[in-house]
């Protein structure tokens, strides 16, 4: 009887024992689970914020590439803008001298050709100039007309912009409503003149500025005629090439 109660509290103790021990095991495998589930919970987190950067990232490389492409265009537009202005300009620089060729021959009449402001203008040595108010050529202009006329003729493809001017003092006629008048007026009478002698009428263009174009502070040279050469650019564009 004795020995059966012997056995009976040891194996109590031994069952508390055992009990002890499992349940120390148990928390410790709770403990290394909550850690591992918090370590993942992290890992997650990172993930998350490491696709939210990488999205953004991408985003601004897809903006920088598009910006890329847009600055290439422009370069790429700004380079056909500049070969174009250098094609111009060089074209404008051999329709001049292809101009000024084709009116050598003439120099020796007195005739001569002049750049100002990009545009080429044909002036003689005595210029074409009218008392105030008047619209009467000169015997001297006249003369000067002739032998612009005969370069006109010989190049039937240079047209010639005839431009008149007038000093600032007010009309007193009544046959000009004002200066700008008067001024197309003197052009008109130049024109008329070099198709008197035969120049064809389709190379001619009159044109007034008033008083608004001085040449300085002289007006009876201000009271003036000017020759402003437009050359047919499709014509004179076959002598550059």
């Amino acid at each position: 009887m004795k020995k059966l109660s012997l056995i009976a509290v040891l194996a109590v103790v031994l069952l508390g024992s055992q009990a002890c021990v499992s349940s120390k095991k148990y928390q410790a495998l709770q403990a290394e689970k909550d850690a591992l589930a918090q370590s993942l919970s992290d890992i997650q987190n990172k993930l998350k914020m490491l696709e939210a950067e990488r999205q953004k990232l991408a985003e601004e490389r897809d903006a920088l590439n598009a910006k890329v492409d847009m600055a290439n265009k422009d370069i790429s537009g700004l380079k056909g803008e500049l070969d174009a202005a250098k094609k111009a300009a060089a074209e404008s620089a051999g329709l001049k001298d292809a101009v000024r060729k084709a009116l050598r021959y003439y120099e020796k009449s007195g005739l001569t050709v002049q750049e100002r402001d990009d545009r080429l203008y044909l002036t003689n040595a005595q210029p074409i100039l009218f008392r105030s108010g008047s619209v009467r050529l000169s015997k001297e202009g006249r003369e000067f007309l002739g032998t612009l006329a005969e370069t006109l003729k010989a190049n039937p493809d240079i047209i010639l912009m005839v431009e008149g001017h007038a000093d600032k003092r007010s009309i007193s006629s009544s046959r000009f409503a004002d200066n700008w008048d008067l001024s197309v007026i003197r052009a008109t009478a130049v024109v008329r003149e070099l198709t008197k002698n035969g120049v064809d009428a389709k190379q001619l263009t009159a044109a007034g500025r008033g008083e608004h174009a001085p040449v300085g502070d002289d007006m009876a040279q201000n009271r003036r005629t000017e020759f402003i050469i437009l050359p047919r650019m499709s014509t004179l564009n076959s002598l550059v090439k």
